[in-house]
C-alpha cells in the first residue's frame, strides 16, 4: 500500500510542476499556482530574495513600485 500512496504523491508533485509558472516582473518572481482562490483566480504568490532569505507576498502593487502588501 505505501507503494501505491507513493506512486499518487509522485503524480500529484508531476501535475503540480507541470500547471505551475513562474515569470520575472521587476525583482519578483510572480508564482502561478494550479489553485484557484474564492474568486476563481488562480492563487499567485511573489518571490525575491533579500539579505540571503527569501520574501514571500501575495501582492505587489504596481510592479516595480516598491509598495508591497505583506500578510501575517
Amino acid at each position: 500500500m505505501i507503494d501505491e500512496i507513493q506512486g499518487l504523491v509522485d503524480k500529484y508533485a508531476r501535475w503540480l510542476k507541470e500547471k505551475t509558472q513562474l515569470r520575472q516582473v521587476d525583482e519578483w518572481v510572480e508564482i502561478t499556482t494550479p489553485y484557484l482562490d474564492r474568486h476563481n483566480d488562480y492563487l499567485q504568490i511573489y518571490a525575491r530574495r533579500r539579505n540571503g532569505n527569501y520574501v514571500l507576498t501575495d501582492w505587489i502593487h504596481p510592479p516595480g513600485s516598491g509598495v508591497v502588501r505583506l500578510q501575517t
